[in-house]
């Protein structure tokens, strides 16, 4: 007697695509972790804005002291100009004249919540640069710490 043919079925399911979709999951967790990494720009404090409504009182608008951050080609290390000021490379003596411009600030009047430090990398410039003129921006005692772009 003769029985039929015992062959299991088969099944076409197509390839694998596990490694493709974890391949993929890396991906958009780098991405996602990128972009949100990409979009912080204020890091200390945030920029004073006057209020103006019904029954509120305005302050006066924040005065900007811009320090432009650039990279010196023949010693490596920065150089932080703003408005008479010129730092070549050393953080302490960056320290001391923002200091210095804290007290100008102060002598004139102006409450350091009113002063925002705003710091313009160039394009070429190390990060490490950018964050030592931060730090030394946020010892000198501003309130107010923000990064801008070159023009």
């Amino acid at each position: 007697m003769r029985l039929g043919n015992k062959r299991s079925p088969q099944y076409d399911s197509g390839p694998n695509l596990t490694s493709l979709v974890d391949v993929v999951m890396v991906v958009l967790i780098f991405l996602m972790l990128a972009g949100s990494m990409g979009s912080l720009h204020v890091l200390k404090g945030s920029p004073v804005r006057a209020r103006a409504g019904h029954g509120s009182t305005t302050s006066p608008p924040p005065i900007a002291l811009d320090i432009r951050v650039q990279e010196d080609a023949t010693t490596g290390s920065f150089i932080a100009t703003g408005p008479n000021l010129r730092v070549m490379g050393n953080t302490g003596q960056l320290l001391q004249a923002l200091q210095t411009k804290h007290r100008e600030y102060a002598a004139a009047g102006l409450a350091p919540e009113n002063v925002q430090v705003v710091i313009r990398p160039s394009r070429n410039v190390r990060y490490q640069h950018v964050l030592s003129v931060y730090e030394t921006a946020a010892r000198a005692e501003f309130p107010h710490v923000a990064f801008a772009t070159s023009e």
